[in-house]
């Protein structure tokens, strides 16, 4: 990074910054897979957990495209008792192909105020 100044001497700083990143929200897994055969119900789902010291709640649910997947957010208990978000998605197509969609999960966080998950399909014969 380089900072400018008024000094003749030193018109240009360099400067280095440094420190850990700690992630917003853990979305495990990262997309919602759904692969199968076609005519067999095929579920994924997805966690989403706050970091403790920046709880959200979820204000809406929606899907980029929607045409081949219904989607829920429902609020769930974790293993460590903290709360957390479960995303259930289920596949619509009901003949071969792939196709991919966005889960965009609103909240109210001040901080980003949408989470979104990938979901892909591969449907097989």
């Amino acid at each position: 990074m380089e900072i400018f100044t008024n000094d003749p001497r030193n018109r240009v700083l360099n400067a280095r910054l440094s420190g850990i990143v700690e992630p917003f929200v853990q979305v495990n897994p990262p997309r919602a897979v759904l692969s199968g055969k076609a005519g067999q119900p095929l579920t994924a789902t997805v966690t989403i957990t706050p970091r403790p010291d920046h709880p959200f709640k979820v204000t809406q649910v929606t899907a980029r495209r929607g045409q081949f997947i219904t989607y829920k957010v429902d609020l769930t208990p974790l293993a460590d008792g903290r709360s957390g978000y479960l995303l259930t998605v289920e596949n619509r197509k009901t003949d071969p192909g792939r196709y991919a969609d966005l889960v965009e999960i609103g909240i109210d966080s001040p901080i980003r105020s949408l989470i979104r998950v990938q979901v892909v399909g591969e449907i097989q014969d």
